[in-house]
Formats: structure tokens, sequence, C-alpha cells
């Protein structure tokens, strides 16, 4: 069995990558993976190191108490994130700045970026889908690690990384392999957040990592002043929407066996996520954890964006609450879920998997 996790490089999972798309006869997307992905790979570890000379003011910047959004996806946290990237008040990260981190590669794309936004062909991915992309809207930064391949948005792009018996048992495990591996991509994670505090030029950095809840451990290691907010959705309702989500995605692509089987391992990950949360939230100092249910972010969003503001000492602009009700009427929901019997669950399922997180959260 192929094992990509210990101490593994981002060039074995290309090959990894490609090796699997190969198998399913994906030839297209393996040749495009192997020679474009080692490419780009390239080009963007050769830039970074380029920033060093041209913005030598990076050797003195340090991130201090970041703040991570956390929650199992499709808990409201892109909605909460949006919503904080409109007080113009926080180092965040749009599509193109993941894409290319390099501040030396952004002098040059930036005016081409302006110029697709200005001629409306900046969208990657429609409402339909359940989630626009825009190159120039603050989006997950869970994706800086695809610049490892190491996360969990990898199971979208190559479904097969959980359900082949060769990569199954790391593909399952990609962003929570070993702890090792976890060091380098959040040290790579690092160099990110001080490009985008310079690139911003602001100090106070807010990121999405979902997934990187299995991660926790790390990120504390890392920054140990950080502050984390959690955000719980009764599990029944995000797990839905998640493999709903994800059906969305990889419907065309898997055959009826390979999709059933597929979703068994995502409700695997579901399940996973919400119990490692747990194992490891008493490693949070108090003080530094921020908890917010679903049900006010819906019903009481004022309230908790000032808490939120408070809790990370961060002022909006004056005319931000005067615009909030205008952003909120532009959010529609585009899309809609299949049930729980889709997927072959039910509530009662989830509540016997999950039972803890009734009493713990009073859901």
């Amino acid at each position: 069995m192929t094992n990509i996790h210990s101490h593994a490089s981002t060039i074995q999972r290309i090959g990894l990558l490609a090796k699997i798309y190969w198998k399913y006869r994906r030839f297209g997307l393996a040749i495009l993976t192997l020679f474009g992905g080692t490419f780009f790979l390239i080009f963007t570890r050769v830039t970074l190191l380029m920033d060093y000379l041209f913005f030598p003011v990076l050797w003195k910047i340090d991130v201090k108490a970041p703040i991570f959004i956390l929650g199992h996806p499709r808990s409201g946290t892109t909605f909460f994130q949006k919503r904080i990237y409109e007080s113009n008040q926080a180092a965040m990260f749009t599509t193109w700045e993941m894409l290319f981190p390099a501040l030396t590669v952004r002098k040059i794309l930036h005016p081409i970026i302006l110029g697709l936004r200005f001629l409306g062909v900046d969208v990657l991915q429609g409402r339909e889908k359940g989630h626009q992309i825009r190159l120039d809207e603050v989006e997950e930064e869970e994706a800086l690690f695809l610049h490892r391949l190491d996360s969990e948005i990898l199971h979208i792009l190559c479904p097969w990384l959980i359900i082949d018996d060769e990569a199954a048992d790391d593909g399952f495990r990609l962003g929570w392999n070993d702890f090792d591996d976890s060091d380098r991509s959040v040290d790579l994670m690092k160099e990110f957040l001080k490009r985008q505090i310079l690139y911003t030029g602001k100090t106070q950095i807010v990121v999405k990592l979902n997934p990187s809840i299995f991660r926790l451990h790390t990120l504390l290691q890392k920054f140990p002043d950080a502050k984390i907010v959690y955000i719980i959705r009764k599990p029944q309702k995000s797990i839905r929407s998640f493999l709903s989500f994800q059906h969305r995605f990889v419907q065309n692509f898997l055959s009826r066996e390979e999709w059933k089987k597929y979703f068994q391992e995502k409700y695997r990950w579901s399940l996973a996520l919400y119990q490692y949360f747990e194992s490891v939230k008493e490693l949070i100092p108090p003080d530094q954890l921020y908890i917010i249910h679903f049900s006010e972010l819906i019903r009481e969003l004022v309230v908790v964006l000032k808490n939120f503001f408070d809790y990370a000492e961060i002022e909006p602009g004056e005319d931000y609450w005067d615009k909030l009700s205008e952003r909120l009427a532009q959010h529609q929901r585009k899309h809609r879920n299949l049930s729980l019997s889709a997927f072959g669950l039910d509530q009662e399922d989830i509540e016997d998997n999950l039972d803890f997180l009734w009493d713990e959260y009073n859901l």
C-alpha cells in the first residue's frame, strides 16, 4: 500500500495524484498534475524565496495572535468569514492571492486580476454549487495547504483518493497524517501569513481553516497566542449540507458503487472531525476560545459580530454597520440539499454517533 504521510514530500503527492488519475483513466488530469503541478510547485517555491530579496522587511515580520475560524464545513463559517472581511480591518486572503502567495508574482498579476473583474470573467464557481468562488473575493484559507497537497480539499479534486485500495488510508487522513507533516504544512502557511500581513498592511490576520481542526494541536504549538473561533451547528444539518455540497462536485466522476463508498468515507471523516475537536479542546486556553452557535449567527448576527470584534480587538469602519443590511440582502442561497436518506443516513444515526455534542453545546 502506498504510504504518503511519513515525511512525504509534495513531489511524492504529485506522483500519487497522477498515478490515481491514470489508474481511473483520467489521462489528461494525470499529465496535467505531473507536469503542470511540478512546474507550479517549483515556480511557487522559487518566487517565495525571491520575496526575501525584493521585500527584505519580511525577515522582521512576525505573526502575532492570529485568529483561526474553525468548524465542521457548512456550519456558517464562510458566512461569518465574509462579514469579517467586509470590516476591512483584518488581513485575509482572496482566491487569487492564495493561488499566488508570492508578493513578487502578485505585483505582476494584480492588474490582470483587476481587468478580469472589470470584464466580469472572474467567477471560478457559481452559486449553484452551493459556494460561489471569485478570484478577487475572500475564500477559505485551507486552500493554502494545497501548495503542499496536504488538505481534505483534494478529496473533491480527486475523489478516488479515499476509495482506492492503494491510497485510501492515507488519502482519508490528508491534513492530519502525522505531526512532522503538519509541522511542515503549518510552517509554510506561516510564510504565507507573513506575506499577507505585509501585502494588506494589516497586522491582525484572520483565517478560516475548517479541515485544519485536525491540525489544531500543531497550530497551537506554532501560534500559542492564537485565538480560536469555533462555530457549532446541529450536526445532522451541517453533515447533510456538507455531503450534498460534495455530491455536486463528484457525482459525474464516480460509479454508483464508488459514490456509495465515497460518501461512507466522507461521513466517517465528518464524525472524526467533530470528535477530534472535542479531544483537543482542553488544550485551548479558555480566554482564547470563542464558541458561536449557528442559531445565534442567524438570529442575532449583529450581537455576535460585535462580541467577536471586541474579542478580536478589531474596530470596523464607520459605515460597516450601515452597510451590513445591504450586504445581507445580497446573500442568496442558490442550491438545494439532498436528504440524509440519500446518503444512507438518518438523524438517529448521527445522534448516536455524536451524542456528546448535544450535551456539550445544548443543541
